[in-house]
């Protein structure tokens, strides 16, 4: 039986997989031999079952692509038909190595994003740990203080004191809202209104990061499609599965029909409003050039620059942010609580 938590293929994995086996193919090592080596270098132990049903696959007369089309956990369709076009055109080698540079691109531009979302995330967790401690621990002990004197309580006193004399009386109603809170949108999210809502918002994100992320994996993916030689509607098939968003999917999908019925790519992503005019400005060039890969290449290239210097404008304008919020409750901290304390030292 496989543990769940072990059974996890990680974008590492699958890039050391293309790399190792483009440069052993590359040094003219049999493509089953290659195989039996990299079996023998990981340790993760649904790589290596994978490895040993794609060995015995190939082995008994199945091609590559076919091999690992079998292995939908680890290799993708884009991996997959990537993989076959390079059998075709006998450039596996390069299409291992190309795929190789995807997927650590892919990863660096999704954990760009991620990382600059983390820190700000883990400050207003923080923040809140805090207030919920001195809610249900510090507030109790501070009542007692202030009903003794006849001191004029501040607004904001007042109002911690009848915070925190809800959370101690009813603390489990408190439990039962935020867990409630948490499972209720996280159902919420997976139903189509939900998932619509949120995809909405990963396209608005601030200073149009989400717009950025997604045009960059949509250019970088066509761009590879396109130069491994697969039709156009093929390639935004194929693409629109690896989106990972229900807006650029339907779009995709509708591109793939448009072009079917004869429309060039480049008029109908104009006429989506998801799609910058730079980038159906170049798909036209592509298209009248003959370039169209490379164009794409070259936008992917930008978007991806654009995206790690908004990324680390965004972080460093977030620091002395989050010194404002920290400020700004502080300032509350010294109304609601040491003013009064303070008050009352000097009436006694």
């Amino acid at each position: 039986m496989t543990i769940p938590f072990l059974s996890f293929v990680s974008l590492k994995d699958r890039t050391f997989l293309s790399r190792q086996l483009a440069t052993m193919i590359g040094s003219g090592i049999p493509l089953v031999e290659a195989l039996k080596v990299l079996l023998l270098q990981t340790r993760n132990p649904v790589v290596k079952q994978a490895l040993v049903e794609i060995v015995h696959d190939i082995e008994s007369g199945l091609s590559f692509s076919s091999a690992i089309d079998r292995q939908p956990k680890i290799f993708s369709k884009i991996y997959v038909a990537v993989s076959r076009s390079g059998e075709a055109s006998g450039r596996l080698e390069d299409v291992l190595l190309q795929l190789a540079d995807n997927i650590e691109k892919e990863n660096s531009m999704a954990g760009k994003v991620r990382g600059a979302m983390i820190y700000p995330a883990f400050i207003m967790t923080a923040m809140v740990g805090v207030a919920m401690l001195m809610m249900v621990r510090v507030m109790p002990q501070l009542r007692a203080i202030f009903s003794e004197s006849n001191l004029e309580l501040p607004i904001t006193t007042r109002i911690l004191l009848i915070t925190s004399d809800f959370m101690v009386k009813y603390w489990w109603l408190v439990i039962i809202l935020m867990v409630g809170a948490v499972v209720g949108l996280g159902a919420y999210i997976k139903t189509p209104t939900g998932t619509l809502l949120l995809n909405h918002l990963q396209v608005r994100l601030p200073a149009n990061l989400g717009e950025d992320l997604y045009m960059s994996r949509f250019t970088r993916t066509m761009s590879m499609l396109v130069k491994a030689g697969l039709p156009i509607i093929q390639a935004l098939e194929i693409t629109s599965q690896v989106m990972n968003n229900k807006i650029y999917q339907a779009s995709l999908i509708q591109a793939q029909a448009d072009v079917g019925r004869g429309l060039p790519l480049s008029v109908t992503l104009s006429q989506n409003r998801y799609y910058p005019k730079i980038v159906t400005q170049m798909i036209l060039v592509g298209e009248q050039t003959g370039r169209l890969d490379q164009l794409l290449e070259k936008l992917a290239i930008y978007y991806e620059n654009e995206l790690d210097t908004k990324v680390k404008g965004i972080s460093t304008l977030i620091e002395p942010l989050i010194i404002v919020i920290l400020g700004i409750g502080v300032a509350f901290l010294v109304i609601s609580v040491l003013m009064p304390i303070y008050n009352l030292t000097q009436l006694q």
